[in-house]
C-alpha cells in the first residue's frame, strides 16, 4: 500500500509502521471484527448522544 501511494507517509518523517503478515486464525479475525464493531458503536454512541468524552468506554466496562 505505501509502494503503491507514497504520500500516506510522506507528512510523517521517521515514522514506524508494525505489521504482521497476515496470520490470523479465523477464531481471531472474528474475534478482532467483533470488538472492533463493539467499540466503534460505543464510541457512535457517545457521539450521538452528546457526551463530554466521546472515546470513554466506562460505561460499557461490566
Amino acid at each position: 500500500m505505501l509502494d503503491h501511494d507514497p504520500t500516506l507517509t510522506a507528512a510523517r518523517p521517521g515514522l514506524t509502521i508494525i505489521a504482521d503478515k497476515g496470520y490470523v486464525s479465523r477464531e481471531l479475525d472474528a474475534y478482532l471484527a467483533q470488538r472492533l464493531l463493539a467499540l466503534t458503536a460505543a464510541i457512535w454512541h457517545n457521539r450521538a448522544t452528546g457526551q463530554p468524552v466521546t472515546r470513554s468506554l466506562i460505561a460499557y466496562d461490566h
